[in-house]
């Protein structure tokens, strides 16, 4: 088997070619940003904004105007988007500026946030769109869990101290705390082990000060690993 590798790792994902569907729907997606109602754009700027020949971009007009999303007029000097098309290019635009700014919230340089934003909208789901949406509207608030998550691949071997709240599931605005809050301390403890990762919650309760639960992706909240607790509820979340 031949082994592949990568000069850089920077132009891993950037070195996959645009398919033909993606360089269809970004045209569509210029198209739609640079159309005014009615207004005739023409195929040499077009050209110069998608920095492709002629010949392709026309290739591609073709096949759009095929699926009844653009009119090519003018004996091919000028191309204006159907209302078909506008739709679909407003659709396209606004996969666009989600990832864009999931990206640039989350702390990535705006330019390559542009770059990637523009190879992510054309392969996710309408409900991941829709989730990452609200998640960016709503930010904390945002009804959200990660489950059976190892956290081996965020942090590096080692102890780790946090701050927890446990929250009633559905209950978002405000947020209410769980009753079992009050007997775990808000101070926990994450360690991450080169086979495992688990949080350790610790008792308030001053008789049961060396009562503590732990909790991770193989090891479920309330089976091994405890020691005394009262029952959990079911409603809890971290």
């Amino acid at each position: 088997m031949t082994k592949i590798t990568y000069e850089s790792t920077e132009e891993l994902g950037h070195s996959i070619p645009l398919s033909k569907r993606e360089i269809e729907e970004d045209i569509l997606e210029e198209l739609c940003s640079l159309a005014k109602k009615d207004a005739l754009i023409g195929i040499s700027e077009i050209c110069g904004r998608m920095k492709m020949s002629r010949r392709e971009v026309l290739a591609c007009l073709k096949q759009l105007t095929a699926q009844g999303y653009v009119k090519i007029e003018e004996k091919n000097i000028c191309v204006c988007p159907t209302e078909l098309g506008r739709i679909r290019g407003e659709e396209c635009r606004h996969r666009h500026e989600t990832f864009t700014q999931l990206l640039e919230y989350v702390g990535v340089e705006s330019r390559i946030a542009e770059e990637d934003a523009c190879r992510m909208e054309h392969v996710v789901s309408d409900e991941t769109v829709q989730q990452i949406c609200n998640f960016v509207n709503y930010g904390s608030t945002f009804e959200h869990a990660l489950r059976n998550t190892d956290l081996r691949y965020r942090y590096e071997p080692g102890e780790y101290s946090f701050l927890m709240g446990i929250y009633y599931m559905e209950i978002t605005c405000p947020r209410r705390l769980a009753g079992e809050f009050k007997n775990y301390k808000e101070q926990i403890r994450l360690h991450v082990k080169k086979e495992d990762s688990y949080f350790e919650l610790f008792c308030t309760a001053p008789e049961e000060k060396n009562c503590s639960l732990v909790c991770g992706p193989r090891n479920r909240l309330g089976k091994s690993r405890r020691r005394k607790r009262k029952s959990p509820d079911p409603n809890r979340r971290f």
